[in-house]
């Protein structure tokens, strides 16, 4: 098993139509977003425009999980949806997808054969949180929203702040634990 930190604040955000995104990790590195020829692809995105329409992305996954405010969303002319905190949405890139609200979101784009999940929670104040890690997944990813959080995986402690990315591969089963000295909200991020 290896873990390896990965600092995102040093990543560059780039404009879109409804606000600002940060692409914070393409798999493999070698993929090119608009080529659309990644396994899976990590961003956040702050929506600044009240009214926006999502990028058509042929053949691609896509999961949303709203990390601030709060987003309404509707694809393909469907009731909307309104997510708060930690809420999510699956939906295809292929989806006429339409957005309202003020918020930011953290994003998970798939394609192919690859699966992945996301869990937020909030790490309590010195009380830990565990989590079992599964051989089955081909990588665990654990973003730190806000906060500081301490990570022992496999005896191995590591240190994270906001926008910090832990990633986890070679993945065996066995039990991590997260703890904070104060309140931090965390995404995992499941990858099959």
């Amino acid at each position: 098993m290896k873990c390896s930190i990965l600092k995102t604040q040093k990543i560059e955000s780039k404009k879109w139509s409804g606000g600002e995104t940060t692409e914070l990790l393409i798999y493999p590195n070698t993929a090119v977003y608009q080529q659309l020829d990644f396994d899976f692809r990590l961003s956040t995105a702050t929506i600044t425009d009240p009214s926006s329409t999502f990028t058509n992305l042929k053949d691609i996954s896509r999961t949303l999980m709203v990390v601030d405010g709060e987003i309404e969303l509707s694809h393909n002319g469907e009731d909307p949806v309104l997510l708060k905190k930690f809420d999510q949405s699956s939906f295809s890139g292929d989806d006429n997808t339409q957005s309202r609200g003020l918020g930011s979101d953290f994003n998970l784009m798939t394609s192919g054969k690859t699966k992945g999940e996301l869990k937020g929670l909030t790490v309590l104040q010195s009380k830990p949180f565990y989590y079992r890690l599964s051989s089955k997944l081909k990588f665990l990813y654990i973003y730190i929203i806000k906060g500081t959080v301490k990570v022992d995986c496999d005896e191995k402690n590591s240190t994270l702040d906001s926008n910090d990315m832990l990633e986890v591969s070679d993945c065996r089963d066995l039990n991590m634990q997260f703890m904070a000295d104060i309140e931090a909200d965390i995404i995992l991020i499941e990858i099959y």
